[in-house]
């Protein structure tokens, strides 16, 4: 084989490499998930504690190159919280958000989404509004959601998961760097 064609022959490899590299670094990537796991609910207004459990059933997507960004589309359901298994409840894409509001520096994630009833008017409004906190690994998860401001009840319900136990509610708080509900 000629040296000139050997020359062509890695040009073009090195070609094919840059853009595979170029590709993972620009086209989002998508991963199904679907995962149950326990979690521990308390009620704001009562300091209730309640088991439940948290449903992710959807699709997280990466971009691994600025601006980097992990966005979910699907369902987050909240076993004991109907506004959120309810069928005709809209739940857009959320964005994970980096934040750092905590005073050791630890990076922590945040999306801000709604529950609705399309169509509905204010009036019977069984929708609700939610605020996902969640650390770098996003393996841990506290979600602050309550009903509609509409809702007479307007309580509000802080969800930790996974947890089974107020502890361990109380550690996910310390690992995302945010502060436990007092009662």
């Amino acid at each position: 084989m000629k040296e000139e064609d050997k020359k062509t022959i890695k040009a073009y490899i090195l070609w094919i490499l840059l853009g595979v590299v170029l590709a993972f670094l620009l086209i989002p990537f998508g991963h199904k998930v679907d995962i149950n796991v326990p979690a521990v609910m308390v009620n704001t207004d009562t300091g209730e504690i309640t088991q439940t459990k948290v449903i992710f059933e959807g699709e997280w997507v990466y971009r691994y190159i600025w601006p980097f960004s992990k966005e979910y589309e699907g369902d987050i359901i909240i076993d004991a919280l109907d506004y959120t298994k309810n069928e005709e409840r809209f739940l857009s894409s959320i964005e994970l958000i980096k934040f750092d509001a905590t005073t050791d520096g630890r990076e922590i994630r945040l999306a801000s989404y709604f529950y609705l009833v399309p169509g509905a008017s204010s009036k019977d409004f069984t929708g609700g509004h939610a605020t996902l906190f969640t650390d770098k690994d996003f393996e841990k998860f506290m979600f602050r959601t309550g009903p509609s401001t509409w809702d007479e009840e307007n309580e509000e319900f802080y969800v930790f998961a996974p947890a089974e136990t107020e502890d361990e509610a109380k550690a996910i708080c310390d690992e995302i760097g945010m502060v436990y509900p007092v009662k």
